[in-house]
Parts: C-alpha cells; structure tokens; sequence
C-alpha cells in the first residue's frame, strides 16, 4: 500500500535521484510550491527545468538544476524561492547576493537590481548541481559560488555596453 506522499509523487512523475537519465526534470512553472516544499522539507531532491532568461549566461532555458531543502544557502548559492504574486505564490531560481537572520537578498545573474528581501522561509532549496549533457556540475563549492558572483557582476553591465555598440536592428511592418 503506497502513502498520499507517494502517489502524488507518482503522479507528478517525480523520481528522487537526482542522476536519473531516464527521467525527465520538472519544469518550474508546472508546479505548486507547496508541494515542491513539502518533497524539499522531507530530504528529497528535485531535478527542475528552468524558463526565462533572469539567470544567462550561466543558466538558459531548458537549464535543469537540481534542488537540495537539506543545503544551507550561502552567499553565491542559486536558491529556489517563492515569491507572493497576486495571490499566488510564484517558484524563482536566483543567486543569494546578501542574507542576514532574517532575510535573503537575491538577484538574477543578468538583473542590474537585486529582488525584495524575502524571509528564509520562502527559500524552499538550495541548488547543488547543474546538469549538462548528463553530467551533474556540483554547485556548492566556493570556486562555482565566486564565479556565479563575478558573472552576476559582470554580465549586465557586458550586455549594456554590447547594446550600445551594437545597435538592433528595427524591422517596420506596414499593415495593409
């Protein structure tokens, strides 16, 4: 006889080895972040496939990381974090840039800005591997920590001046 837990973790077509190629990650946007807390809280990892473009060039769409509730985050660490928005919570892969006892600054590697400070209660995990091509990349090491710092730094102000010495192309389409 299987528990609750179990089967919506069936249904969810969820798997707790991280390195499972069989497997195909979660997509973030697909899932409720209570759930994902309450597999993070239990000592499950999770593997997720990220959307959007708030953490290029070290992440892209498609990324998958996998996600530990049992890590502690550190400065540098990318975290997964609920957001309050519009009533519903809203799942967020970003870097720790700051952290005090009672709150967690973060910022995407590509934002100028950092997010609101949000309480360690809306940091659900810490991602400890990227996977690339099959391999897991460990992630909670100082070397990877400062590197995402550097490229969380760097990155945007690239992208600003590139956008200024190269401009877009602007196409005009005439409705006819």
């Amino acid at each position: 006889m299987t528990s609750p837990r179990e089967r919506l973790a069936r249904e969810l077509h969820y798997k707790s080895s991280i390195m499972d190629p069989q497997h195909s990650p979660m997509s973030l946007r697909a899932h409720n972040p209570k759930i994902l807390s309450a597999f993070l809280n239990d000592g499950v990892d999770l593997r997720l496939r990220l959307s959007g473009h708030s953490m290029k060039p070290l992440l892209r769409t498609g990324s998958v990381l996998c996600f530990s509730g049992m890590a502690t985050p550190q400065v540098g660490d990318i975290v997964l974090l609920s957001f309050a928005n519009g009533g519903h919570d809203k799942l967020v892969a970003h870097r720790v840039v700051g952290m005090n006892t009672e709150y967690v600054w973060t910022q995407g590697d590509s934002s100028t800005t950092c997010d609101p400070p949000v309480s360690h209660a809306r940091v659900l995990g810490t991602a400890v591997a990227l996977e690339i091509r099959g391999i897991a990349l460990p992630l909670q090491n100082a070397p990877m920590r400062a590197i995402g710092l550097h490229l969380s730094a760097v990155y945007p102000g690239l992208v600003r001046v590139y956008r200024t010495l190269v401009p877009r192309k602007v196409e005009l389409h005439c409705a006819s």
